[in-house]
Parts: C-alpha cells; sequence; structure tokens
C-alpha cells in the first residue's frame, strides 16, 4: 500500500518538475526577446534622433547668417 503512495507522491513530484521547468522556460525566453525587443527600440531611437539631428542642422544651415544690424528685438535703452 505504501509503494502505491510513494509512486502516486513521485508522479505528483515529477509533473510539478515538468510545469515548473515549463514555466521557467518561458519566462527565459520571454525575458531574451524582450532583450532583443529593447535592443532593436534603441537602435531605432538612436537612428531617428540622429536622423532629425541632421534635418535640423541642413534646415539651420540653409537658412541666411542672421544681419545684426536689422534685428529690432531690443532697445539701446533698456
Amino acid at each position: 500500500m505504501f509503494d502505491w503512495f510513494w509512486k502516486w507522491v513521485a508522479g505528483i513530484a515529477a509533473f510539478a518538475a515538468l510545469v515548473f521547468g515549463a514555466l521557467a522556460k518561458r519566462r527565459k525566453d520571454k525575458a531574451e526577446r524582450e532583450k532583443a525587443e529593447r535592443a532593436i527600440a534603441e537602435r531605432d531611437a538612436i537612428y531617428r534622433a540622429l536622423r532629425q539631428l541632421e534635418e535640423t542642422r541642413r534646415k539651420w544651415d540653409a537658412k541666411a547668417p542672421a544681419d545684426p544690424s536689422k534685428r529690432k528685438d531690443f532697445e539701446e535703452g533698456m
């Protein structure tokens, strides 16, 4: 009778180990996938920031230089 009991306990323990192993593998795979997604998002953010910086530089380089004699945003006496 105790032989059946211990077989039953061993079966439950094996099933629990199987479930916990599957959950651990799933969690590990999810962490690796999220790490890869973060790396891709980081590269994309860097690319977009550099592209925006280049566009801003081109925009400002295309403008004519400011002529100080035409400025009217300040007054002499103030």
